[in-house]
């Protein structure tokens, strides 16, 4: 993996709730003193609809609204009565790729609304991968085990920290469960099953509708749930000398927007709900869209760092790759066994050096396997190319490879 470019991104740099729009504080969401009406967060079921519960004061009369994303036209789906103890369900069959709700009733002096919206949004996954942005609160900080509890064994997603690069890998479940995926932000999900994947965002809405954009490069995302043209229609707020990435999974390349003398060249750039891209901006700024403010509590993180990375991760979902089985060609290596990457700018094998430090291979039925995270590469420059080679041996024998002479060994390319 190599980092960005002076211009932007290149296609290597990722290969290894509340109210919202202007409907936001609105008085008719309050109730004037009525119980308020709320919605519980969304439930995937099994069969992949949707199931969305309401609570209110018992036996209200309600109505369950959907739009394609918060800026469009809200459409009637169902009206019901909440049981005695205010609270009722309903399970929406739609086939729709995106829908946010919002539930109403009549308060005597117009139409009361829930105090928050709800929605989802699944999102293809092609071979080449996909820039997403999860635009919906969940539980546990947004943590990506709440996020994306059932993803494909292999998904990688990879976002940007404090020190460059961050990977997370699912096998059996993620490596890091913690890793947060927030509104605002924007993340590469890489090594889809073939034929693609598709990966469903649900939760709440958020309420402030502003992240902050840090100045450099940083990968982002509409904080809400919303489509349409970059600036006139999402309030991007651009200013001379921005410059905008979108990947094209088509071609494999970006298609690159910029922005002078108060005009988008080639074209003022359109996000899709759920797609993150690059943004470069010489200033920070607040991407406030309509009905927000009060602050902002999300948003990208600058890519701070030049060294080049890559993802340490060997699980292939083609059989007979990434699995390194022992020297009887059958048994996979175990947590006795330690890999170690090596990596360098020429091709012979006696000039790669030991990158990052060695780790134990995967027990269990995920034996054979090396999760070992993003590794830096420190003599990587950007646009070289880097031969990379996985080097195992039996931890008995020694630390390293080269001290594990007389026990178990091997590297990949034999």
């Amino acid at each position: 993996m190599t980092r960005p470019g002076c211009r932007g991104p290149s296609r290597a740099a990722f290969t290894a709730a509340g109210l919202a729009a202007t409907i936001f504080l609105s008085p008719a969401f309050s109730g004037f003193g009525q119980a308020p009406i709320v919605l519980a967060a969304p439930e995937l079921l099994p069969t992949g609809d949707l199931r969305i519960g309401v609570s209110g004061a018992p036996n209200d009369f309600v109505s369950l609204q959907y739009s394609a994303d918060i800026g469009g036209a809200w459409n009637l789906l169902a009206s019901f009565h909440l049981d005695a103890s205010g609270t009722g369900e309903y399970i929406d069959s739609a086939a729709s790729p995106q829908r946010v709700y919002r539930a109403s009733m009549d308060g005597g002096g117009g139409n009361v609304y829930s105090v928050n919206i709800i929605g989802f949004i699944r999102v293809p996954v092609p071979a080449a991968g996909a820039f997403i942005g999860n635009p919906f609160l969940t539980t546990n900080g947004n943590a990506i085990a709440s996020v994306l509890p059932n993803a494909p064994n292999g998904i990688v997603v990879m976002k940007i920290g404090a020190s460059g690069y961050q990977a997370n890998n699912f096998l059996n479940g993620w490596w890091d469960p913690s890793m947060p995926l927030r509104p605002g932000e924007g993340f590469f999900v890489k090594n889809a099953p073939a034929g693609g994947a598709t990966l469903t965002f649900l939760g709440e809405v958020v309420q402030a509708n502003c992240s902050r954009l840090p100045a450099g490069l940083s990968l982002a995302s509409s904080i809400v749930p919303r489509s349409g043209p970059l600036q006139s229609q999402l309030q991007f707020p651009a200013t001379d000398g921005d410059e905008v990435f979108i990947f094209n999974s088509s071609s494999g390349a970006y298609d690159v927007y910029d922005f002078f003398f108060d005009a988008w060249f080639p074209g003022e750039p359109f996000i899709a709900v759920g797609q993150a891209f690059w943004c470069s901006k010489s200033t920070a700024a607040d991407w406030v869209q309509a009905g927000g403010g009060g602050g902002c509590g999300f948003g990208p993180t600058v890519l701070a760092s030049s060294v080049a990375q890559v993802n340490f991760f060997t699980y292939s979902s083609t059989p007979g790759f990434g699995r390194v089985l022992g020297s009887d060609g059958v048994t996979p290596l175990g947590t006795n066994f330690l890999a170690q990457l090596y990596a360098g700018t020429n091709a012979a094998e006696a000039s790669l050096v030991r990158s990052g430090t060695a780790v134990r291979f995967l027990p269990g039925t995920v034996a054979g396997y090396v999760r070992g995270g993003v590794v830096d590469l420190n003599n990587a420059s950007p646009g070289q190319t880097v031969y990379l080679q996985v080097r195992a041996w039996d931890s008995a024998f020694g630390t390293n490879y080269e001290a594990a002479v007389g026990g178990s060994r091997g590297k990949s390319g034999e």
